[in-house]
């Protein structure tokens, strides 16, 4: 009876790989029907225009109150733009917004909040403001001002995406929010 229920629980431990490997492609399909759903679906489109204009009246907002043109961010960004700006322009208006918007909101928030959808709520958006900062505590510091701004951007796709499920609006937000940055920063800076 020993010899069974030890091949019983060594059956046990092989299984759940397979079948966590199974469960990894299905979700990965279930992500890539979900996204494609979510192209055809006008509200999706909507949503991110509205997380825009969001993101610009508190952009203009924290510009008159808080010096949000003057931090590190945006010396960086002009420096990149000036040295590689074909390479640059996609990569900041486009790539990186997808990205930050897998990591953050997809990934660092899905996981979270399977525990406490508090702590997503206010880990999720922190880590993407801070990472406007270098992910570093002296560069915070230093333009701790513009905090504000980028956590409650944050918070706001954080919020969409969490309610609407729609991953695309918040990518769309963040490429119009990142091109009309860019923008600006050509127009005071160049």
């Amino acid at each position: 009876m020993s010899k069974k229920l030890v091949n019983e629980d060594t059956e046990k431990k092989q299984f759940p790989k397979k079948s966590m490997k199974k469960n990894l492609t299905e979700k990965l399909r279930n992500e890539v029907r979900s996204l494609k759903h979510q192209f055809f679906r006008p509200e999706v489109y909507y949503l991110g225009f509205l997380l825009f204009v969001f993101s610009i009246i508190l952009f203009l907002i924290s510009t008159k109150y808080l010096n949000l043109l003057d931090n590190d961010n945006n010396e960086i960004v002009m420096k990149i733009l000036k040295e590689h700006p074909y390479v640059s322009v996609p990569y900041i208006c486009v790539i990186g917004p997808i990205f930050e918007e897998l990591l953050y909101r997809k990934l660092l928030f899905g996981i979270i909040k399977k525990k406490s959808r508090a702590l997503a709520y206010i880990i999720s958006p922190f880590l993407f403001a801070f990472s406007h900062f270098q992910l570093n505590f002296e560069v915070l510091k230093t333009y701790l001002s513009s905090f504000p701004y980028y956590y409650l951007v944050g918070m706001a796709f954080t919020i969409n995406y969490d309610y609407t499920g729609y991953l695309l609006s918040t990518c769309i937000a963040h490429i119009l929010t990142n091109s009309a940055s860019v923008f600006l920063l050509y127009k005071v800076f160049m």
